[in-house]
């Protein structure tokens, strides 16, 4: 099970690496602006094939879920362990969604230009579109996990296939809005991959492993060869067709692969993490992967003022060898400031908590779990496209509510509960969300 925690961290560090490394900063017109590196750098389409790494989050997601669920069941009900896991989720967003956005009210009542406040809101918005996802799936793991039980792997294989077809018919057919549902198609679909390899359906011995992983990369390398989709799996500058919004047939070809890979990689990371300097190192990652998720943006905007300060920006210029050279400083600067947000902020994780056993679970509260869970989830995904200081006077009022109003209701249907106990007293959870 540590393994599980390994690739998680692992793949957690690697985002916030990529984020780091892609948050480029000009100056235009005399103006402050940030720009995605790859967009002005070719090569770093090909880098997101490393860097785009949310299907592992999903694979090990579902293990570790399910690995928790079967554990904790039948002394906690679905509904309070639906809500200990979400409110792992959604109390330390609410904490930087109700701190930055009066921070930033604060700079511009102050006097800070525009501009500068939307650079940073829309920066600092950018992680919360992965949370948004991951917060309508994680409910459905009872339902999940009881499915697979019954279908073993028919249940990811047909989700997965969906979204296939989704793909072929949005992308090849031009049949209208068909590929979105590929949002729920294709995440659910490597998150039931993760549980039915917790429970056994998933075959994790040679060749299985090594058959997933090179035909998956093999297909995801020829999609892109053949076309119409291009090599970026993230944004992709003046492409009609995205790999990742919707996921594609190339980013299901791609999820296959890392799953294969993360199966031959298992047994030796296991072994790893028996040593306790990297077991430390790991747990220690996941204590606090909330915070680092949520406020590793914080710490790069900071950084970025701090540069524009000293006047490095209109002298260093992305994606120039001068540029590159900074990049150490540049990460010298950004990790201790995160190391500060960290040590303010994460006493707010694993705060939530699954009460033994918790409501009954009746059709009235699970129809409000689904509609708190839709509206908590649409208030981040309107907060991450338009940022946090897009609306009236600066303030995401439509964002901030929907996600307060969803949340509200998630923590009454399921009797959500905080614990009062010091963040240092909870060791590291090997199936944490």
């Amino acid at each position: 099970m540590r393994a599980v925690d390994a690739f998680r961290a692992g793949a957690l560090c690697l985002v916030v690496v990529g984020h780091w490394l892609a948050f480029a900063l000009f100056v235009e017109g005399g103006q402050l602006t940030g720009r995605n590196v790859q967009l002005v750098w070719p090569p770093g389409n090909w880098l997101t094939w490393l860097f785009q790494v949310m299907p592992v989050f999903f694979l090990v997601g579902g293990y570790g879920n399910a690995a928790s669920w079967s554990h904790r069941r039948p002394a906690v009900t679905a509904l309070a362990w639906v809500g200990a896991r979400v409110g792992r989720l959604l109390l330390p967003t609410a904490v930087l969604l109700v701190t930055v956005v009066a921070s930033l009210s604060v700079l511009r009542l102050a006097g800070v230009e525009e501009h500068l406040v939307d650079l940073m809101a829309t920066q600092i918005g950018i992680p919360l579109w992965f949370l948004a996802v991951y917060l309508v799936v994680v409910p459905l793991t009872p339902a999940l996990f009881a499915s697979v039980d019954r279908r073993g792997l028919a249940v990811p294989a047909a989700l997965l296939g969906a979204a296939l077809v989704a793909d072929v018919l949005f992308v090849h057919a031009g049949v209208p809005l068909v590929g979105y549902l590929n949002y729920a198609f294709f995440w659910i679909g490597v998150y039931a991959l993760g549980i039915t390899w917790r429970t056994g359906a998933l075959p994790s011995r040679p060749p299985i492993p090594a058959l997933l992983a090179i035909g998956g990369l093999t297909a995801a390398l020829l999609l892109v060869w053949l076309g119409p989709y291009p090599v970026s799996m993230l944004a992709a500058q003046g492409e009609e067709v995205q790999n990742n919004g919707p996921p594609s047939a190339a980013l299901v070809a791609l999820a296959l692969a890392q799953t294969g890979v993360v199966l031959l990689l298992w047994p030796r990371v296991e072994r790893r993490c028996e040593r306790p300097r990297v077991w430390m190192g790991v747990a220690l990652v996941n204590l606090h992967a909330m915070t680092l998720y949520l406020w590793h943006m914080v710490a790069g905007v900071l950084a970025a003022l701090a540069f524009y300060a000293v006047g490095l920006v209109e002298r260093v210029v992305p994606p120039s060898p001068e540029w590159w050279m900074w990049r150490p400083a540049w990460f010298a600067v950004c990790i201790p400031i995160l190391v500060a947000l960290i040590g303010i902020f994460g006493r707010f994780e694993r705060r939530v908590v699954a009460r033994d056993g918790g409501p009954s679970t009746s059709g009235l509260r699970v129809a409000a779990v689904g509609i708190g869970v839709v509206l908590a989830a649409g208030g981040m995904l309107q907060l991450a496209v338009n940022g946090l200081a897009a609306g009236p006077a600066g303030l995401p009022v439509l964002g901030l509510v929907a996600f307060g109003v969803g949340s509200a209701v998630v923590g009454w249907a399921t009797g959500m509960g905080v614990a009062g106990v010091s963040r240092s007293s909870h060791p590291a959870d090997p199936t944490t969300a």
